[in-house]
């Protein structure tokens, strides 16, 4: 009898985490504010959301320039790109818009797989 409570706590504690984002896929919620650079990318734009300091956004900043990955960056430090990351409700970069697609950190077999039906090769 002592088995099912704990079973409930744990199915809650997992749905309650699924809701929160922490648990499941590292793709994005729809577009939440007017500084979501979704509005701008459509279907195919690329963002990358980085700053100056980040050793992952420099290396995805380098494989899109040697694969000729046409993009818009937005600089974390600034107002403007602050304001973007914050309405991915992300903390850390980097972050990579694909149309609609919103990858949270450094994940390149997503980003090359959501890139590829743009006829992107990273």
């Amino acid at each position: 009898m002592r088995r099912l409570p704990r079973f409930i706590l744990l199915l809650a504690l997992a749905v309650l985490l699924h809701g929160c984002g922490l648990l499941g896929q590292n793709e994005m919620p729809p577009l939440v504010s007017a500084a979501d650079p979704r509005h701008q990318t459509g279907d195919d734009g690329i963002v990358l959301l980085g700053a100056e300091w980040c050793g992952y956004c420099k290396q995805l900043r380098a494989e899109f320039d040697q694969a000729d990955v046409d993009y818009l960056e937005l600089d974390v430090d600034t107002d403007a790109g602050d304001a973007a990351l914050k309405s991915v409700r992300s903390r850390i970069v980097p972050v990579t818009i694909i149309g609609q697609r919103v990858i949270v950190g450094y994940d390149i077999y997503r980003i090359r797989e959501l890139l590829a039906p743009l006829g992107y090769r990273l």
